[in-house]
């Protein structure tokens, strides 16, 4: 049987989809004007994420809170589904619209990012509980590097600014959490990463994979472009079930799904921490709330961002950039010191995002 066009399998994309394939940047007026918007949405996203990872470091059962989170975080989705669903005698329709299409259709797909999503939440408790912030904060942003590669392997192609900007910027990264004196000669330098303990690398290495795995399956669920059309048609002969291409929210709603589920039965299969299940969120309470959301403000943020962006490592760059906003406010609001590492490695991390814009 002839494999369908792109026009054909874009004619099978659900409503709101209109994102999902689109001309290359540059031809189209239209285009053109969408990305203030996306990079707002970004922005958006970034500084309600910055916010959330303040307040999960004061809880001390983080992985209680992420089920929690994630939780309220699909009842929101949910809530803002049927908000733009017609009321009345389509409420019917949009449940199953819901249930059938939006949440059973792609389960394979939602079940490889739910893996990969809660993967990456239990290993990202075990890097905040057992190390120091200052030192997992900047190595986990090495993701970066294999979801680009990722995207490239989709058939995303990046122009010299933005692998050169990549390259500048993701040692400002690291640069930023170094102490005051460690860019004071190279031996001090290279002393602060032989000082990195080798299971901090191995679990910043196991993180970064997972985070390639949602995003990459998020990419081949909700962008339509030729490589996604074939590896999708693969999925689609080994595991027997119709992929198609959803709109970021709506691909959202299912893999939320998925990932709550997934959740909760690692913390029931776990005798310690389904014993705190139900007394976290009694104790929680307010900041459960308040977490809770900010992880759906972001949520929502994120998936508009995706939606219009015409290269995803845009997005990753905008991420990068709330370090130096980060430490400016720190700066001027809380008076605290911007030393030499944070100056030269927020130096670096705005020239490499400049580079990447300029694409």
């Amino acid at each position: 049987m002839p494999r369908p066009s792109i026009d054909q399998r874009r004619d099978r994309r659900e409503p709101g989809a209109r994102y999902a394939f689109r001309v290359p940047a540059g031809c189209d007026i239209e285009e053109l004007g969408k990305m203030p918007h996306y990079i707002l949405f970004a922005v958006v996203s970034v500084l309600v994420v910055n916010l959330y990872s303040v307040a999960v470091k004061r809880i001390p059962n983080k992985l209680a809170l992420f089920f929690w989170t994630n939780l309220f975080t699909y009842v929101g989705l949910v809530v803002v589904y049927f908000l733009r669903t017609s009321t009345g005698s389509a409420g019917a329709h949009a449940v199953r619209e819901l249930v059938f299409r939006y949440t059973l259709a792609q389960t394979p797909l939602y079940l490889l990012y739910a893996a990969g999503f809660v993967g990456t939440m239990v290993v990202f408790q075990r890097l905040l509980d057992g190390y120091d912030l200052s030192l997992v904060v900047p190595l986990s942003q090495f993701s970066i590097f294999f979801v680009t590669l990722g995207y490239v392997a989709l058939g995303v192609k990046p122009a010299w600014q933005e692998v050169l900007g990549l390259l500048i910027l993701s040692p400002g990264v690291v640069i930023v959490s170094l102490p005051p004196d460690a860019l004071s000669s190279p031996t001090a330098l290279v002393a602060r990463v032989r000082a990195v303990p080798w299971p901090l690398w191995g679990l910043v290495m196991v993180l970064a994979a997972l985070t390639t795995v949602t995003a990459l399956v998020t990419y081949l669920g909700t962008k339509l472009t030729a490589h996604t059309m074939a590896v999708d048609h693969a999925l689609e002969s080994a595991l027997h079930v119709n992929v198609f291409f959803l709109d970021p929210f709506h691909f959202a709603l299912g893999a939320q799904f998925f990932s709550v589920l997934l959740f909760l039965g690692l913390l029931l299969a776990q005798e310690r921490d389904r014993a705190t299940l139900l007394p976290a969120i009694r104790h929680g309470g307010k900041l459960y709330v308040l977490v809770a959301l900010m992880s759906l403000l972001a949520n929502l943020a994120f998936q508009e961002a995706f939606a219009l962006a015409p290269d995803p490592t845009v997005l990753l760059v905008i991420d990068k950039m709330s370090i130096p906003l980060v430490l400016i406010f720190a700066a001027v609001i809380l008076k605290e010191r911007m030393t030499a590492p944070k100056v030269v490695g927020s130096g670096l991390i705005l020239v490499g995002a400049m580079l990447v814009a300029m694409y």
